[in-house]
């Protein structure tokens, strides 16, 4: 390790009355360079009468190098379910400044067990490496009495995602992102180069006409560059047990600004649908995209908690795009979103894939997402816990799609589009890691006529065909919010 970088975490100066704040501060320092196990300071009275101390720095260095693997299987609402492999490879203080490398490999494959689909395979596969240096790159290096460090992190990485019987879809992504702690629980990401390109390198005849039949997705499908920045700010209280418990994300992230603005200082030409910016033969996505996640959570006991949250975000192409990337869209449904929905299910607004399509579950995306979830959790045996819980929302299209009737948000109406879902669940939660199952089924149906669609006086859960038609069941790690 360079001294310098050790020495700049040292924040107490020879001759300096002692300080708690710099103690601590240094120790939450050191540790945040992420090469030492423990950090420890002590201190020698070298001089009783002038109360001179003398303070020992004490390291324990952690591994230099690690390899870890995993095996896991996933069972989704989407009736996929199959095994999963992940490798990762970190090397610490890899040019003697603290710098982090690390490299991952994830793999995993899944079939559709049941539904209409039931057979079909598809399979993912990734790469991804980073190197992270505590400091803001190429910043100068300063000492601050603050309890954490900034940090800047460089990424690259390509994917592969596939159904087999329908496409394949390849991403390639690269960025440079600045981290700083503003407080312990205040956060600022930003990342001021954030680049992917994505393709669409295989597809099926089935999967063309389908993509034929419906122009504004296979626009969305079409490759292009994503170049732009994004911005997040986070509030994390949720540490605290003794005070208020709430979680707020908020994220902003535009592409295209900049290669716009090259354009037009080097050509003079305004942006407009009909000046296409192109890099290597490939169009330039241009989008704002904005992202709300709020969270706040009652105690109502000693272990009973009734947690609530709100979700909202925005996407909006402008200049020579006409739709938002397929990878940048929201979707509504799954174990962490409205549980009595499939994945990609849901929407927009109330359209419903037809019977024939329904195992092709890409069109099933928009540009706006509202939702809401009511969660109250309560103890039951020592690490089983139980739960209450009730989803709402949807998502919808900016602009209008006459194939897909009723997929525009409506300010006006957009209230009637909703989704409503409830269930119940069970966790058992060992601190460490978190198993989840949920039960969940809609009591309202966006996609029916309008004066059908509360479905609460049709509930019947000893009817089999309609618990085959309803009841969605969702195995996960983690709680949902």
């Amino acid at each position: 390790m360079r001294p310098k970088i050790l020495l700049n975490a040292v924040l107490p100066e020879q001759n300096d009355i002692y300080s708690r704040a710099k103690h601590n501060n240094s120790i939450k320092q050191l540790m945040s360079l992420g090469s030492y196990k423990y950090v420890n300071i002590g201190y020698e009275l070298i001089d009783q009468q002038d109360s001179v101390l003398h303070a020992v720095f004490l390291l324990t260095p952690s591994l230099r190098m690690s390899v870890s693997s995993e095996i896991n299987a996933t069972s989704k609402s989407n009736n996929f379910a199959g095994p999963g492999l992940k490798l990762s490879y970190k090397s610490r203080n890899l040019f003697g400044g603290a710098e982090l490398f690390s490299i991952g490999f994830n793999g995993s494959f899944e079939k559709q067990v049941k539904g209409e689909g039931r057979g079909d395979t598809a399979y993912e596969l990734s790469i991804d490496a980073s190197l992270g240096v505590p400091r803001l790159v190429p910043f100068k290096l300063r000492k601050t009495n603050t309890p954490y460090l900034p940090s800047t992190t460089i990424n690259i990485g390509a994917g592969t995602f596939a159904r087999v019987s329908l496409y394949r879809f390849t991403t390639l992504n690269t960025g440079l992102e600045y981290s700083k702690r503003q407080r312990i629980f205040i956060n600022h990401i930003l990342r001021p180069i954030d680049i992917s390109m994505t393709k669409l390198s295989m597809t099926t005849p089935e999967f063309e006409d389908y993509l034929d039949q419906n122009p504004s997705i296979k626009k969305s499908f079409d490759e292009q560059f994503i170049i732009g920045f994004s911005y997040n700010y986070i509030i994390n209280h949720l540490t605290d047990k003794d005070k208020p418990q709430y979680y707020i994300n908020l994220g902003f992230d535009p592409s295209g600004n900049l290669a716009g603005l090259t354009k037009r200082l080097i050509t003079g030409q305004r942006n407009s649908p009909d000046n296409q910016i192109d890099i290597f033969g490939a169009p330039v996505a241009q989008y704002y995209r904005i992202r709300g996640d709020f969270r706040y959570y009652f105690r109502t006991g000693s272990e009973s908690l009734l947690a609530t949250r709100i979700y909202g975000g925005v996407g909006v192409p402008y200049g020579s795009s006409t739709v938002m990337p397929y990878i940048k869209q929201f979707y509504a449904g799954g174990t962490n979103s409205l549980r009595a929905f499939r994945a990609r299910s849901l929407g927009p607004g109330t359209y419903s894939s037809p019977d024939s399509l329904r195992n092709i579950l890409v069109d099933q995306t928009g540009e706006i997402k509202l939702e809401a979830n009511l969660e109250y959790r309560f103890p039951m045996v020592k690490y089983l816990k139980g739960s209450f819980f009730a989803d709402c929302g949807n998502i919808w299209l900016v602009n209008a799609d006459s194939l897909r009737p009723g997929g525009k948000f409506d300010v006006n109406r957009f209230y009637k589009d909703v989704a409503i879902g409830i269930g119940a669940g069970l966790r058992i939660d060992v601190e460490v890691v978190v198993l989840r199952l949920d039960w969940a089924f809609p009591i309202r149906k966006p996609w029916l006529p309008e004066g059908d669609r509360w479905t609460i006086d049709k509930i019947n859960l000893v009817d089999r065909k309609w618990r085959k038609d309803n009841l969605i069941w969702n195995i996960s790690i983690g709680y949902p919010f």
